[in-house]
């Protein structure tokens, strides 16, 4: 491909030898030369497509190092509840969608979150059957972690008074031992198992939108949370087709680990577009629907839901190490994030130190565990949306004391030098990169921003949650050599920003705007008229 330049920038490239430029040079999808504007210009030809970046903010391409793209894909195709503010608008969006249903459809809902509803407590399946008796409804809960069912969705799963909880989920029941309808993490398969999958082209249409969504927020990679066969098939193909317009680290779905293709286990699938070689596994729920593992217990006495024991999580860290596999645990009550560091440190040794062991959200931690992190070399992937939308509730289920001491300690996890990668486990929180970035540095909720920030001491500066953005997002996903920086001779994948977001004030993080994604040197997603003709 031709010359590519991108001058009159205010560059800030992660590379702490060259932390500031004014322009690129871009070859063959590569970074050839990083300096000032008179220095790249010079090398202009006949032939080189020049960008004025207009004196704009270029950033390393933003890496979302926790997400799931099916999810972020399929959000528009079933009822969105996010914004919903009461069981009364919840159930006239039921009521809406019924009249147009036909046949033996499900209705398919995500988001709600009771946490911000007055009447939390009328979670019921009867409200639902009062809207929709003849379709089954499953309405997923904002975190994933939680759905609400009807009875007839109920009735279809068999599920009843006589109906013992699943390892690893909870069936809620009320006093009399009837359930209620709502189901809680691995009792939530009870129900789902039953819904018809989407067919094999919705899903690609699925990731195709996810991915594109991921362009227009300046993301450049993203780390599939969850990768189950079938996604990970997929993938493979539009790589072949080289439809993959982000580069994809794919966290393989340890439930279905025996079920992927052995040549794909073999290879590691480890392209410039896409990489699988890590295992995903779930160790508790989460904190909103009460399922996040804890040491003492929530205000209604309830410890959560452990769905894996230490000796589980041994097993399978030699299972990974012997695969030369990297292992990625879902974690984010004290003691899950415990048991973890707890089973891990009696497998790791020197040679699996360097397969950096992950774990996924480490929300609530002891302080006492934060050192253990760094001893066995692990990493937190944070996602510091999660902060500023739980902080709003998190004091009712924890206490404000203990939700102080425990939650979201990023400062205390960067001061002990533990590598942090930051994403934004969409679509349980907004893709936007800007959204995160203004949590991290003010920990204060974006919409409500009167609200004082929660616990400020654990503020980030600016440089230090753009490199867990960056590079340290490349480093989760053994990639540091070739992306994560703006350096001679890594993958030319960047974003232009139309803030400074290293000087402007907090709020106008919120206003930024991104104005081109390029990956490998190619425009993915431009704003209308920014480069011109």
């Amino acid at each position: 491909m031709s010359d590519l330049i991108i001058h009159n920038a205010c560059i800030y490239t992660v590379d702490p030898k060259q932390p500031f430029a004014q322009a690129l040079l871009i070859e063959s999808g590569l970074i050839q030369k990083v300096g000032s504007n008179q220095e790249i210009l010079a090398f202009k030809n006949d032939s080189t497509k020049v960008i004025d970046a207009k004196n704009h903010l270029v950033l390393p391409g933003l890496i979302d190092s926790h997400g799931h793209l099916m999810g972020m894909g399929r959000v528009h195709s079933q009822l969105n509840l996010k914004a919903v503010k009461s069981v009364e608008e919840l159930i006239f969006m039921i009521q809406r969608k019924a009249k147009f249903m036909s046949g033996q459809q499900w209705i398919l809902g995500r988001g709600w979150n009771d946490h911000l509803w007055e009447n939390p407590d009328r979670l019921h399946r009867h409200l639902l059957d009062k809207v929709s008796e003849k379709y089954p409804l499953y309405l997923v809960r904002v975190d994933g972690h939680a759905a609400w069912v009807n009875s007839k969705a109920l009735e279809m799963a068999g599920i009843d008074k006589s109906s013992s909880d699943p390892k690893g989920g909870k069936i809620v029941k009320d006093k009399q031992g009837v359930p209620t309808g709502l189901l809680i993490d691995n009792a939530m398969k009870l129900v789902k198992s039953l819904i018809p999958d989407p067919s094999r082209e919705d899903k690609i249409k699925y990731l195709k939108l996810g991915m594109q969504e991921c362009l227009k927020n300046g993301i450049t990679s993203f780390h599939e949370a969850d990768t189950d066969p079938e996604m990970l098939e997929l993938l493979d193909k539009l790589e072949q087709e080289n439809e993959l317009p982000i580069r994809v680290n794919c966290l393989l779905s340890g439930i279905d680990f025996d079920k992927f293709k052995k040549s794909y286990l073999e290879s590691a699938t480890t392209k410039p577009f896409l990489r699988a070689k890590s295992i995903k596994l779930y160790v508790d729920g989460a904190l909103g629907s009460k399922g996040a593992y804890l040491t003492k217990p929530y205000q209604d006495d309830d410890y959560g839901l452990l769905l894996l024991t230490e000796e589980e999580v041994k097993n399978w860290a030699k299972k990974a190490s012997e695969l030369g596999f990297q292992l990625c645990c879902h974690a984010i009550g004290d003691a899950a994030n415990n048991i973890i560091l707890n089973a891990l440190e009696d497998e790791l040794g020197p040679e699996v130190n360097s397969l950096r062991f992950r774990i996924e959200h480490a929300q609530l931690v002891q302080k006492s565990d934060i050192l253990r992190f760094k001893n066995s070399h692990i990493i937190a992937a944070m996602q510091p949306g999660h902060c500023t939308s739980d902080m709003l509730w998190i004091d009712d289920v924890l206490g404000h004391t203990r939700a102080k001491e425990l939650g979201y300690l990023w400062k205390d996890f960067i001061e002990q030098e533990v590598v942090i990668s930051f994403g934004s486990d969409v679509p349980i929180e907004p893709v936007s990169p800007f959204i995160g970035i203004y949590s991290a540095v003010t920990r204060k909720n974006p919409i409500q921003k009167e609200l004082a920030s929660f616990d400020s001491d654990q503020c980030l500066s600016r440089e230090e949650t753009l490199k867990c953005y960056t590079i340290n997002g490349a480093y989760s996903s053994f990639e540091e050599s070739s992306k994560g920086s703006l350096e001679v001779g890594k993958y030319a994948d960047l974003v232009i920003i139309s803030e400074n977001l290293l000087e402007c004030e907090a709020e106008k993080i919120l206003d930024a705007k991104i104005m081109l994604t390029a990956v490998g040197g190619e425009v993915k997603f431009e704003q209308e008229g920014f480069c011109g003709k």
